[in-house]
């Protein structure tokens, strides 16, 4: 939607579905600064089209800019909708510090609990993976370096794993960010690498997730893990979160208290040029996103699939970080505009995903 904004063909294509619709845009927390910038746009340029902004937590500086927008475009303050109280109030969370993790997450599993753990890259993933294994369990990896026909596998499977009527009894997801959002499940302990607050807040939104006031549950542990580095992060970020998790140690936890919490340094939050609506007669697209290294491939070993049928070209391909420069990917064939990696240059797996062969 927002790739109108700026020239991006599927947007434009789109216009008249959408100027005839009404929008929702969810977790807006999460848009980098210039995807954000192209929301303030959209909703400033195109006042007549209804929409909905949904999000956990949404830092002051944002809010502001929405509010400011709404009066200057609409003359009205901007309509907020409050969550319910008694659900917002309800403890649910206990942060818990450890050096080693692992003595915790085997006694939860021993009692036939539900393990999440968010790593924040597919390494780390990965690495936290062997060592399950090593220590005698079965965990369920889940990332987003896989074809799209297993992520799918994956998703449904971890889902399937924390349903306590269809898989009664201990499990172990090993996952990265793509646990953050649109996965559905409530796991007794929660084991994440210290991350930005907003994506904190929505990895503890898969834990103790089915706890209401009329049917309160046990409170939950979190256990947070130290990184050396701070990637795909900025280290200000993680100093924020150490700061956040300061303010909350050592007692329980509901939603309004992490909220309450968080007070993100206020940093300007600007509208953007737009390709469309400043552009005149400019055709040429622009970004939406934030850049970020990253190449979409094809396996050649998946090369038959999809010149037997084109439509596999979606289900088969894979989202990758840069290979080494010495790769020269750049002159790698394609096929349906996908570069195609050359054979034995991905080590892949359905249930592990794909890692470049060093």
């Amino acid at each position: 939607v927002l790739g109108l904004v700026q020239n991006q063909r599927k947007g434009l294509y789109a216009w008249a579905g959408l100027a005839n619709g009404a929008l929702v845009f969810d977790e807006i927390h999460a848009y980098d600064d210039r995807l954000f910038g192209c929301l303030l746009r959209f909703l400033r340029d195109l006042p007549g089209i209804p929409a909905l902004l949904m999000t956990a937590s949404l830092p002051t500086a944002r809010k502001a800019a929405l509010e400011r927008l709404c009066r200057e475009r609409h003359g009205q303050d901007l309509a907020i909708i409050p969550g319910p109280k008694d659900l917002e109030a309800l403890p649910r969370y206990r942060f818990v510090s450890a050096a080693d993790p692992w003595p915790l997450v085997n006694e939860t599993l021993a009692k036939g609990g539900k393990v999440l753990w968010v790593s924040n890259t597919v390494d780390r993933c990965l690495a936290t993976a062997d060592r399950a294994i090593e220590a005698g369990h079965v965990p369920l990896i889940y990332h987003s370096r896989f074809r799209y026909v297993d992520r799918v596998k994956r998703h449904a499977a971890v889902i399937e794993a924390f349903d306590p009527e269809k898989t009664p009894g201990a499990c172990l997801a090993v996952t990265t960010q793509v646990a953050e959002m649109s996965l559905d499940l409530s796991a007794d302990l929660l084991v994440t690498d210290v991350a930005p607050v907003s994506a904190l807040i929505q990895r503890l939104g898969r834990l103790n997730r089915r706890s209401t006031p009329a049917n309160p549950q046990p409170i939950k542990s979190a256990l947070i893990v130290e990184v050396e580095q701070p990637l795909p992060y900025d280290e200000c970020e993680l100093t924020e979160a150490r700061a956040w998790l300061a303010k909350l140690a050592d007692r329980d936890c509901c939603q309004r208290d992490l909220v309450a919490a968080w007070t993100p340094q206020i940093q300007p939050v600007a509208e953007i040029p737009s390709a469309w609506f400043d552009g005149g007669f400019e055709t040429e697209p622009k970004e939406v996103r934030k850049a970020s290294p990253g190449i979409t491939v094809l396996r050649s070993e998946d090369v038959p699939a999809v010149r037997t049928d084109a439509s596999q070209a979606v289900a088969m391909v894979i989202p990758m970080p840069p290979p080494l420069k010495r790769s020269g990917w750049l002159t790698w064939k394609r096929l349906e505009h996908v570069p195609i990696a050359p054979p034995d240059s991905i080590d892949y797996h359905p249930l592990r995903g794909a890692r470049w062969v060093k």
